[in-house]
């Protein structure tokens, strides 16, 4: 499974640390433009974005991924938790019909 882990408020740049399925490829950057500038040029079986509370930058962030790739799935840390690692391995099994 090849994932786009993308944290906006990294300092130190995005590490994607929270998958845990040993099995995924996991590119990570903590810059936007980078993130749609990989979305536009591979292939990725989900977007996983390290967010917190209201945050307008994963907002516009989200919407852009879904101009470029509408069926690409996008997960927010803040909204799965510790259940992204079930939410990530349920697409590999075709839990979630698009």
């Amino acid at each position: 499974m090849n994932i786009l882990y993308f944290n906006p408020s990294s300092t130190s740049g995005a590490e994607g640390g929270m998958i845990t399925d040993p099995g995924a490829d996991v590119v990570s950057t903590a810059i936007q433009a980078d993130a749609l500038r990989l979305i536009h040029k591979q292939s990725f079986d989900a977007v996983v974005i390290e967010s917190e509370a209201e945050d307008s930058r994963v907002l516009d962030f989200t919407l852009e991924v879904y101009g470029v790739r509408p069926k690409l799935p996008v997960f927010l840390t803040n909204d799965w938790g510790t259940d992204l690692p079930m939410g990530l391995r349920g697409l590999g099994t075709g839990a979630f019909a698009w």
